[in-house]
């Protein structure tokens, strides 16, 4: 080192240093290869100490919201800024994403536990938790567009006239059942056992076989029905061998059930549970494998999405009436309200009022519909109804 760039920093480095055996030699910087990130001096870097503020604070307006001015107030009485998010009255408004907005389309029409519902079905699942600017137009075209609701439509039986029956005074006072037979065996069943509230119109799908005894058919009553929901005052029912087999007949008196056997097909008795029926095929051929084997294993999902869509009878959900509240479908981290036990008490007691005022005004108009008989010429084609003909794949 010569004198003139020899300092006294430059001393003390030179004793530290003399007392190890070391040589300096000189590489240049092009032949060091990736330079090492903790050997350089932090303060070079690029990356600033203290966070940037992009916009100063005299840009917002800072304006309490009582004293805004009165149009402010009434545009944006609706919202709530609760917990770092935003709310449109009681619902979390979602981001104007497409991306997001797809997403939840997608979970609350067709996932599984929505099943593909309609436009109205889709956007009241929506609804219950979240809110967007023109929801109901996207909702509307998520359906139209979706290819597995327009491979998979739903028959609609031709308008005849119609006596509807009585309105029960409550939930499971009044169950309809029928069965659902000729599907490929799955889990060793080949056949569904549908039980349908006529008040609520809740629905119990239970898998079963096509030879099921009357023995085994009580059995599965009291499994999946009777426990849940006590016996029920009246039942409706096919006027099948197994309805009304000795044993059933036995079971009924001394249950103290009162029977209403129906005519084969007649929609007196059996018409409510016969659009069940046609729920459960059309969910079925949307989620199952290709040799239909895993049905059974779908059922209990599909009892789930029928009973959290609204009914066009009652206005309201299955899950709902009988239990005063919507389950939740899909774990989330926004805030739930939970009831207090006397407001889901007092809840449940209005809701049976409304759902009881719907029946009836639904009963009436269909008891004014006087109905159509369809007509058809020779030689003209239509579409054969083959629930009851024998064939190879009922769900197709």
């Amino acid at each position: 080192m010569q004198a003139r760039t020899f300092n006294r920093r430059h001393a003390r480095w030179r004793i530290f240093l003399s007392d190890f055996n070391f040589e300096i030699h000189y590489r240049p910087g092009k032949q060091s290869g990736k330079p090492d990130a903790l050997s350089r001096r932090s303060d070079y870097t690029d990356s600033p100490q203290e966070p940037e503020v992009m916009l100063p604070a005299e840009v917002f307006a800072n304006i309490d919201a009582d004293d805004a001015p009165p149009s402010i107030q009434k545009a944006y009485r609706d919202y709530d800024w609760e917990e770092d998010l935003l709310w449109y009255r009681g619902k979390l408004v979602v981001p104007d994403s497409e991306n997001l907005k797809e997403r939840l389309l997608r979970e609350f029409h067709d996932s599984p536990l929505a099943g593909h519902p309609g436009q109205q079905r889709t956007l009241e699942l929506i609804s219950r938790s979240y809110w967007w600017p023109g929801m109901k137009s996207s909702a509307k075209e998520w359906v139209e567009c979706c290819p597995t609701c327009q491979a998979n439509q739903r028959a609609h039986a031709p308008t005849i006239a119609l006596k509807p029956l009585e309105v029960p005074p409550f939930p499971f006072h009044t169950i309809s059942y029928d069965f659902i037979t000729g599907f490929p065996k799955s889990n060793g069943y080949d056949a569904v056992l549908v039980v349908i509230d006529s008040f609520s119109k809740f629905g119990h799908f239970i898998p079963t076989t096509k030879k099921v005894t009357a023995k085994g058919l009580a059995d599965l009553f009291i499994t999946h029905v009777w426990k849940l929901h006590g016996l029920p005052i009246k039942t409706v029912s096919d006027c099948g061998t197994t309805f009304t087999g000795k044993f059933l007949r036995a079971l009924y008196q001394r249950l103290g059930i009162k029977p209403a056997f129906s005519s084969a097909y007649h929609p007196e008795s059996d018409g409510q549970t016969e659009r069940v029926n046609q729920f459960i095929e059309f969910y079925l051929r949307l989620y199952v494998t290709a040799d239909h084997s895993d049905w059974a294993t779908w059922m209990p999902l599909a009892e789930y999405a029928y009973n959290n869509a609204r009914h066009s009878a009652t206005g309201k959900t299955p899950f709902e009436l009988v239990y005063g509240r919507n389950p939740v479908m899909n774990p989330s981290n926004v805030p739930a309200n939970v009831p207090e036990a006397d407001h889901v008490a007092n809840t449940l007691a209005q809701e049976w009022k409304e759902a009881e005022a719907a029946l009836r005004m639904t009963k009436e108009k269909m008891a004014g519909l006087k109905g159509t008989t369809p007509e058809y010429s020779i030689g003209k084609k239509v579409w054969l109804d083959g629930k009851n003909v024998g064939t190879l794949n009922q769900l197709q």
